[in-house]
């Protein structure tokens, strides 16, 4: 029923086991709050959900900063600069929480890099032999919140508080919060900003909502949070209420982020003003560690080097992440004109046979390693400098694409489709292909074509930041303009260069660590940017149309208007209903 240890370092023998660990005696590191007592254990007093959560933060430190790598040990500049980082961290931290964080902040993401690379490379299984757990960005979501789940990342929703408020203390942002909380329109500007609201997930849990056709965001402000509705499948306002004197029902999103706020590491006093040196850039940069930085030195190099003596003027970016879908966007480049130069990026660990197989079909690419920030956005601003300087006519941006998330469920025939049908509308054929390439050549003013059933209108798909981003690249007002929904185009690079360029710049350290959400991150603001940017003209966008035998460049396209989810569901049916046909035929 349960394992006892005396006078345990730390309390490690825990992560062995599958039952509740007691840890007796006051070992110098055994942590506080982990470990039950035997009387807690006797009486049933042990919250396990609570303790498993706990302990897999301690196996996550012990595991990727506090266990040193034998390669670590054997290289002597690498150990001493770990000795020193802690001697200064230990001299300068106000806790003991302090030293935890900033030593795993400084050594602990590049070593999770390694457990993922034993991951990928079979070393060790998910669940099996290893103990992977979901990234969490900081230490707010050590703190256990009822109600909430404990993957959700507390320390994202904090920091685009922060960024859109400018408030950086605690007290200045519960303060800023509590004043405007009345006002149902102070509210909804707070769900948009920090994407705290699930409109699929609202609309699928509450039927009757669907049915009246109410704005979901607005009956959940006005009606649905003093209902006990949830906002976001990681979010249960009942439970939170119930279980945290979270306060009135109407009240219940408000104490919510409070206790997101005072779990978080601002500071409590006011936020001091800042200097000029603070205001020049306004795009946050998140530090890389030195491997990352040295990753991204090699990358830039490498295309550099690489397409040196290159006399093409049409070259490919393609993202690699999902190794089995490798082969299937490379078969799709067999419809272009065989000029052309390639450059793919990657993830930064386990690429040895998405390498291989992209040198079996073009041993002339170039093959980028770089940090997994930003999915596929951040190594394209990488690599977007790089084409700009050599003055490419036409690119073609692919990836990897395999994701489509209902109310945090994955979708794989969804994801499969929406692939199919934007390969269909960028490589469908070699002809259609050079109508693309020549449609450049013949439209100086073109900068930006992609497939027409994923050109979401910026009304409809808007901006979570309310557009304050892009006010740093244009001042086009998003009104009536659209953008390529996934990524997937052919372009002008210099129509691009706006974001690369100038004291606002966006790069790979624009981007902090993936939370796994499937919108509300600056990869998703820049998706929209993409084609917002390249929208100088009425005749600034081409979207391209499949049918059976045919496909229609449209030069010039209104959005669509169609929700991503109805048009994929229709494309399916109509799918298998011809299947259907033909077997009974």
């Amino acid at each position: 029923d349960v394992i006892v240890t005396v006078n345990s370092s730390v309390g490690f023998e825990a992560t062995y086991f599958d039952k509740v660990v007691v840890v007796l005696g006051e070992a110098v590191y055994k942590p506080q709050g982990i470990f039950p007592s035997i009387d807690d254990v006797i009486e049933g007093r042990v919250d396990v959900i609570k303790y498993r959560h706990n302990l897999s933060i301690l196996r996550r430190f012990m595991l990727e900063s506090y266990l040193t790598p034998t390669l670590a040990v054997k290289d002597p500049s690498h150990f001493y600069r770990r000795i020193l980082e802690l001697v200064d961290i230990k001299l300068t931290a106000a806790s003991s929480i302090e030293i935890a964080q900033r030593y795993y902040e400084s050594f602990g993401r590049s070593q999770r890099q390694h457990q993922l690379s034993w991951m990928v490379g079979g070393i060790s299984r998910p669940g099996i032999s290893d103990f992977v757990i979901p990234m969490m960005s900081s230490l707010a979501q050590i703190i256990v919140v009822p109600g909430v789940d404990p993957t959700f990342d507390q320390a994202a929703v904090v920091a685009a508080i922060v960024k859109a408020t400018g408030r950086k203390s605690k007290e200045e942002l519960i303060e800023f919060l509590r004043k405007g909380w009345r006002e149902p329109e102070f509210r909804v500007a707070v769900l948009d900003v920090i994407s705290l609201f699930n409109q699929d997930y609202y609309l699928s849990e509450n039927k009757d909502v669907a049915e009246a056709k109410m704005d979901p965001k607005s009956h959940f402000v006005l009606y649905g949070e003093a209902e006990g509705r949830n906002p976001h499948p990681s979010i249960n306002l009942t439970e939170y209420l119930r279980t945290s004197s979270g306060g009135r029902p109407d009240q219940g999103m408000l104490n919510l982020l409070v206790n997101f706020i005072r779990n978080s590491n601002l500071r409590d006093g006011p936020t001091e003003i800042a200097s000029d040196a603070d205001t020049e850039r306004s795009v946050l940069d998140y530090v890389l560690d030195q491997r990352e930085e040295e990753l991204v030195e090699k990358a830039h190099l490498l295309i550099k080097d690489s397409l040196a003596g290159s006399k093409n003027q049409i070259a490919v970016v393609a993202h690699l992440y999902y190794r089995d879908l490798v082969s299937e966007l490379l078969d799709q480049l067999k419809q272009l004109p065989p000029d052309f130069d390639l450059i793919v990026t990657m993830p930064d660990w386990g690429t040895a046979a998405i390498e291989a197989t992209v040198r079996q079909h073009f041993p002339a690419a170039v093959l980028c390693s770089l940090p997994n920030r930003g999915r596929d956005i951040g190594p394209f601003l990488e690599v977007l400098p790089h084409l700009i300087e050599r003055q490419y006519s036409t690119v073609l941006k692919l990836q990897t694409k395999r994701g489509y998330y209902v109310a945090g469920r994955l979708k794989p025939r969804m994801g499969e489709k929406w692939r199919e049908l934007t390969y269909q509308s960028l490589v469908g054929g070699a002809e259609q292909t050079k109508n693309i390439i020549r449609s450049f050549s013949n439209l100086p003013g073109l900068n930006l074509v992609g497939p027409a059933p994923f050109f979401l209108s910026l009304g409809d798909y808007p901006y979570h930041d309310e557009g304050e981003l892009a006010a740093h690249y244009t001042h086009v007002p998003p009104t009536r303009l659209g953008f390529f929904a996934g990524t997937m185009f052919w372009f002008r690079p210099k129509a691009f260069a706006p974001l690369v360029v100038g004291a606002n710049a966006l790069n790979i350290r624009s981007f902090n660590s993936d939370n796994g959400s499937t919108d509300g991150q600056l990869a998703h603001l820049v998706e929209r940017l993409f084609g917002h940017i390249a929208a100088s003209s009425s005749m600034a966008i081409g979207a391209v149309t499949v049918s059976p035998g045919e496909y229609v460049i449209e030069i010039g396209p209104d959005p669509v208007h169609e929700k991503i989810h109805d048009f994929l569901v229709r494309e399916i049916e109509a799918a298998e209903k011809a299947v259907v046909k033909s077997l009974t035929w």
